[in-house]
This record gives structure tokens, sequence and C-alpha cells, in this order.
């Protein structure tokens, strides 16, 4: 923080609490099969990934105040197979704040 502006970077590590299985998948995202047609199932690891937030602020006045953020997930192949999504699409996302702390009481 500096005078009225403030600015954060902030890491996240995301894991599970145990081990995940789930059915492979090929390059193209299709289930894999074994040879009797059951499901050939795979051990994940426990990371599901990192992400990292950019956070900047100016307060305005005392009760009034603007924030924005830019957040980047960097998802394992364990995130990918917990939400049956490809890991290399990406995720990223932006954000704009606007705060009001209005004072209705003040006692002396």
């Amino acid at each position: 923080k500096k005078d009225k502006f403030s600015a954060a970077l902030i890491p996240h590590i995301f894991s599970t609490a145990g081990t995940l299985y789930a059915q492979e998948r090929d390059g193209d995202w299709n289930p894999v099969y074994n040879d009797d047609g059951t499901a050939k199932m795979k051990e994940y690891g426990k990371g599901l990934g990192t992400e990292i937030d950019v956070t900047v602020g100016y307060a305005v006045t005392k009760g009034v105040a603007v924030k924005a953020g830019y957040s980047m997930m960097f998802a394992s192949e364990t995130m990918g197979a917990l939400k049956a999504t490809q890991v290399d699409a990406g995720n990223t996302w932006g954000w704009v704040m606007l705060i009001f702390k209005p004072t209705f009481y003040s006692s002396k």
C-alpha cells in the first residue's frame, strides 16, 4: 500500500485430499477402453494446479474505493480429469469492483 493505492500478487496452490482415479482419455479427448470393453482407469496426482492473482486498488474517498484484478489458472492433468476438460485450453479472467462503505451511525 502507498497512500491511496494498493497492489497485491497472490499465488494459490490447489490439491485434492485423496488420490483421484478417472477414465483415461486419448489425444482427441475420447475415452479409452480396455480390450474387454471396461473403462481404462488412470491414477492421477493430488496437485490440481496453481493460480496467480494480481490486484490493484485506489481509495477514492474514505468510504469509496475501486479495485481491479486479473487471475490466471495453470491447471494440472489432475484438474483436467476432475473437471472433464482439456488442460491446455487455459483459464484467465479479470474483474473490477466498486466498494462503498457508508457510515450509517457514528457515536462519540
